[in-house]
């Protein structure tokens, strides 16, 4: 993948005075359409099972890891900021280098995800961790009068208009690190593309996945502002240790299969998707026999799914509760072990993509796996369209192609082996995204420390 910067010299980002009359007008406007937002919120944590979307610590900006300092270095403080699992697993690579490059910065995590958030103290017990605020103006500034950030990361989506300007108005410098948008909105209508502006006038570093993502908001950004493309940083990541006990009991778990050769769906988001997966599973172990790992995106579906499992006929062993008989389904029932479970399969499917968003498609080929995907491409277009060019990734339109898809990986090795192969030269070809943006960070965080260098202090704030 290519890569190149601009760096445009001279336009500071809006003035304080203009940040907190836009703020303002955008925080008023919220306010009158208040019952609006509740109700989509609301909506939200029923229908997408997103509790987070209204949870208390949310709005007063709780701690989540106690009697752990956010600061204990002399140097500047590099706030992260990622959703859920998936963001995190980039904080952790980024932080890691970062601190081999700026061994004085102090970084913190700031996750929206409360699983994520339980998952992340567990493994990192001494790491400061904060909850990422509602985007509103009064839980951003608490949450910024608590941070005290120098250096705000953003992980991937980055229109949060009340974070991006309270931050700037704190002192702090803005970057968005595996940058994408929606090439379906964003600025592209007039009526919105001055409200979009004045969220990308916050913002001092653009890290991009691809130059088209550079290109879809180059008319929205300062000139002062910086805009690199990186590559996807998904291509670079390791997989995330699993502790030896929890592999042992995946493994004793899974073996109750016996021989049977196990296919797998992860990330599913829906009964229509399941329903999918389920008629080309189905199929597919008519011709050999086969077992399933199927992995729900959102736990607080286990209901739902469990009940769909048994209309389906299926004789399922959960994760939490195994079972020492042979399943058809081996539903995977814990956060943060799907990358461990796809070790155990043939081929993998990715969930979102019947109906949805997508989801990220990488974890199977960083295998060496083969990975199939329905007909929605979403948020994850260019690493589909990477993978199918590499043809490593199938696009299946109906579970009957998802059905002679999954044939083909239970059949035939050779084509199995050419998979592998081809894994490895896309991801050799492909990596490095990490390289470019901890470069690009770096200059950053050097330009904070020259700043407060030469001011004797912290920048203002609010």
């Amino acid at each position: 993948m290519a890569s190149g910067s601009t760096l445009a010299a001279g336009q500071p980002p809006p003035s304080k005075g203009k940040q907190i009359l836009v703020l303002a007008a955008v925080n008023m406007a919220a306010l009158a359409m208040s019952p609006y937002i509740l109700a989509k919120k609301i909506s939200r944590v029923y229908r997408k099972h997103a509790p987070h979307e209204l949870d208390w610590r949310r709005f007063v900006i709780a701690p989540m890891q106690r009697g752990v300092p956010l600061a204990t270095k002399p140097g500047p403080r590099v706030v992260f900021l990622g959703p859920a699992f998936g963001e995190v697993r980039m904080i952790e690579a980024l932080s890691r280098r970062l601190a081999e490059r700026c061994p004085d910065a102090n970084f913190i995590w700031s996750i929206r995800h409360l699983p994520t958030i339980e998952l992340t103290k567990k493994a990192h017990p001494n790491q400061p961790i904060m909850i990422t605020p509602l985007d509103n103006v009064l839980s951003v500034s608490l949450w910024a009068r608590k941070v005290k950030p120098d250096v705000v990361v953003i992980l991937e989506k980055f229109w949060i208009p009340n974070l991006l300007s309270v931050s700037k108005l704190a002192g702090a410098k803005v970057a968005i690190v595996n940058g994408r948008t929606n090439p379906k909105d964003r600025g592209s209508q007039l009526w919105k593309a001055g409200y979009y502006r004045w969220m990308a006038h916050n913002i001092d570093l653009f890290c991009m996945q691809t130059a088209g993502f550079v290109q879809q908001i180059r008319h929205l950004v300062r000139p002062g502002s910086r805009q690199v493309v990186t590559g996807n940083l998904k291509l670079d990541l390791q997989f995330a240790p699993l502790e030896q006990k929890r592999q042992d009991e995946i493994r004793a778990w899974l073996s109750t299969r016996g021989g049977l050769p196990l296919l797998a769906a992860g990330s599913t988001s829906g009964l229509e998707e399941e329903d999918f997966v389920l008629a080309a599973f189905l199929k597919a172990r008519e011709v050999r026999p086969c077992a399933l790992l199927l992995a729900p995106r959102v736990l607080l579906r286990l209901p739902e799914v469990l009940e769909n499992l048994e209309k389906h006929g299926m004789k399922v062993s959960r994760r939490s509760q195994p079972s020492d008989e042979l399943a058809d389904v081996y539903l995977l029932d814990t956060l943060g072990e799907l990358s461990f479970g796809y070790t155990f399969a043939l081929g993998a499917f990715v969930g979102g993509t019947v109906k949805g968003t997508s989801h990220n498609v990488m974890e199977p080929v960083m295998l060496g796996l083969p990975v199939c995907y329905g007909p929605m491409r979403g948020h994850f277009e260019d690493l589909q369209l990477l993978c199918e060019q590499f043809a490593v990734g199938f696009r299946c339109f109906t579970s009957e192609e998802m059905s002679a898809h999954w044939v083909r990986v239970l059949t035939d090795d050779a084509f199995l082996d050419e998979i592998r192969a081809r894994s490895e030269q896309f991801l050799q070809q492909e990596g490095g995204a990490t390289d470019k943006t901890v470069d690009a960070l770096v200059e950053l965080i050097l330009s904070v420390k020259r700043s407060k260098r030469r001011s004797g202090g912290r920048g203002p704030w609010l």
